[in-house]
């Protein structure tokens, strides 16, 4: 395989490993996807073999035999897939993430510190779920592409969401405070009410 070729296989290779160490991380039990683990091995038994086939041959272009060729496809088509299971964990993740880092706050705040979110970004996440469902069915080419595009947007939102819990923290204790001062307002326009019934009957019992 030529030097260029191999160049690329290892940068799709850091690119896969990179997703799955950060499909791990982002696990809220930390727990390991076994299966591009097992893609991983397997594609490492076909670079040993494709090794092994150059080191057979004094010829520098192996391009063209028929049984390089298939050691490359079969290597390409394991990264493929430890991608695309890589991405439906990562996905998934974020989106849990992203509901769990939003739902203790009550709308009127996420809307005051994310304006955008419900008109925008929900969304744009409801589309990449149903995009989803296509790239798990193509798995290759123009999809992978796209799917980790969406993976990195899910990625960015969550981030932002992250940036903005300060706010939304205030915002909350601030709702609580008003929810406190409504309550105490309410349990003593109670009071002033019974304290009246409580005269009036004690002024009428007295005429």
């Amino acid at each position: 395989m030529r030097i260029d070729n191999w160049r690329a296989m290892l940068e799709k290779y850091r690119l896969i490993k990179g997703l799955y160490i950060e499909c791990e991380e982002t696990d809220p039990e930390l727990k390991t996807n076994l299966q591009p683990l097992n893609e991983f091995r397997l594609a490492l038994d076909h670079v040993f073999r494709l090794i092994d086939i150059e080191l057979a041959t004094e010829s520098g272009d192996l391009s063209h035999s028929a049984h390089f060729q298939d050691e490359d496809l079969r290597l390409n088509g394991h990264l493929v897939r430890a991608f695309f299971d890589v991405c439906d964990m990562l996905a998934i993740n974020y989106r849990n993430k992203i509901v769990s880092a939003l739902e203790i706050y009550s709308p009127d705040s996420i809307s005051l510190a994310y304006p955008r979110y419900y008109s925008e970004i929900k969304p744009a996440i409801e589309q990449i779920s149903q995009r989803i469902a296509v790239y798990r069915g193509q798995k290759g080419g123009d999809a992978a592409d796209a799917y980790y595009r969406d993976v990195m947007a899910l990625r960015d939102i969550f981030k932002h969401i992250i940036a903005i819990t300060p706010s939304l923290d205030e915002l909350r204790r601030e709702e609580v405070r008003q929810k406190g001062a409504e309550s105490r307002n309410r349990r003593l326009g109670w009071l002033i009410a019974i304290v009246g019934i409580v005269l009036g009957a004690v002024i009428a019992l007295l005429k």
